[in-house]
């Protein structure tokens, strides 16, 4: 019996997960020249094309041909963010996140433009309670607060330049 209950105790300990506890995260709104989120602001045809390839060949089939996409849009299905509003963020520590949030909470944010904060010597400094999704990604819980203030608007990453590559 007591066999019995140690399994179960060690069962029930294996499987339940963790609450991950909401944390702060602090950073500058960045524009991206290519945006990968997920399909908001997308045509519904992209959408309802991906839902028909999904369902003809499934999360395996798509893990077999593109395995970090596949993962990807797994992780956004299940998290219900296919068609959710983001940002891109750049931390303090000069990490690129990704922060999903509700459409009212990218109202607040979606006036900026980069080259208005360019042409003014601005960024956008965003302070918002969080649930982490993956390492980059992030859920946006409530905006702690959007202010605009001194300084130099970033791009994510620099533009694409063939000499680079030379």
């Amino acid at each position: 019996m007591k066999a019995f209950l140690l399994i179960v105790i060690i069962l029930l300990n294996i499987g339940c997960k963790p609450i991950k506890e909401a944390q702060i995260i602090e950073g500058d709104l960045c524009y991206e020249w290519i945006k990968l989120g997920n399909f908001y602001g997308q045509p519904d045809s992209l959408l309802t094309n991906f839902y028909i390839w999904k369902d003809s060949i499934g999360y395996e089939g798509m893990m077999k041909e593109d395995s970090l996409s596949a993962y990807y849009l797994k992780l956004l299905e299940d998290n219900d963010l296919l068609v959710c509003p983001y940002v891109y963020i750049i931390t303090d520590k000069r990490r690129r996140v990704l922060l999903y949030m509700n459409s009212a909470e990218y109202e607040s944010l979606n006036h900026f433009t980069y080259k208005e904060l360019i042409a003014n010597h601005q960024k956008v400094r965003i302070v918002a309670k969080v649930h982490s999704l993956v390492d980059n990604m992030f859920v946006c819980k409530k905006l702690i607060s959007v202010d605009v203030i001194d300084g130099v608007t970033r791009p994510g990453r620099s533009k694409f330049k063939i000499e680079d590559y030379r």
